[in-house]
């Protein structure tokens, strides 16, 4: 059957081992580590940039992503140190249990104090710099998958849930160079494990804008690489099909325009 390739956006979590975009898009810019946790197994968790790899000290993994035992269970990335002086952290969690604090992402030791991105007993999104609790945010639900955000330019700070801003901070961004670490805070007395699922996080140096962080919300798997999609022409085509082809023939036509007005 006659057809032709086109290139689309994933719109469901992409295999392990699939790169990200390569092609200058804003979501990737600014990009210091993405976890899709699709590794399916094992005791490692990789960056999709290769350049964080960390170990899953107990790990498990489900089709949704890495789990969690709340008591244990933890993401360590030692070589993750650099100093973020402005920062944006976008991830997709589902919590099992109330109760407890749950560190969802944090860069906090005793000798270098830091920040911390956690859902409180409360089950509210709470931001944490310098050891002191600074904003909470919205309830998280149990059992859910729930996306939370948090958008930081180094003085001003915005936390939002499923895409709308729930909370912000004045509070300056306490920098460091501890290491990070995913699903525990390393701080003796107050370690905080997750009790849960993190389907994805994202972790970038720039603070993303409130459009940027409802984009990363609809579709978190954008940052990856263009999947290849062949695309059958026949006298069965469907309306998708008939929808792409006068989208790619209005293109044409407004590029040829555009060319004859120059």
């Amino acid at each position: 059957m006659a057809g032709f390739f086109i290139r689309q956006d994933w719109t469901t979590k992409p295999p392990f081992g699939t790169p990200l975009r390569r092609d200058g898009h804003w979501s990737v810019q600014g990009l210091v580590g993405a976890w899709a946790f699709n590794e399916g197994s094992g005791s490692k968790v990789y960056d999709a940039q290769g350049l964080f790899s960390g170990d899953f000290t107990p790990g498990s993994f489900s089709q949704n992503g890495a789990e969690l035992n709340g008591f244990s269970s933890y993401l360590d990335f030692p070589s993750l140190t650099q100093s973020l002086t402005k920062l944006s952290i976008i991830t997709s969690l589902r919590v099992y249990d109330t109760g407890s604090k749950k560190n969802i992402i944090s860069k906090d030791s005793p000798a270098s104090r830091g920040w911390v991105f956690r859902v409180d007993q409360a089950m509210q999104i709470c931001f944490e710099s310098n050891g002191a609790i600074v904003d909470y945010g919205s309830v998280i639900p149990i059992g859910i998958d729930t996306c939370v955000a948090l958008s930081h330019d180094g003085l001003v700070g915005t936390g939002y849930k499923d895409g709308l801003p729930v909370f912000s901070t004045s509070t300056t961004l306490n920098t460091n160079s501890a290491a990070v670490e995913i699903g525990r805070r390393n701080y003796p007395g107050y370690e905080e494990y997750f009790c849960g699922n993190i389907r994805y996080l994202y972790l970038f140096s720039r603070p993303l804008s409130s459009i940027e962080i409802a984009s990363l919300y609809a579709n978190p798997w954008q940052i990856f690489e263009l999947k290849t999609v062949w695309l059958s022409v026949g006298s069965t085509g469907s309306m998708y099909t008939s929808k792409i082809l006068n989208d790619l023939l209005l293109n044409i036509l407004l590029s040829r325009r555009n060319k004859s007005l120059r």
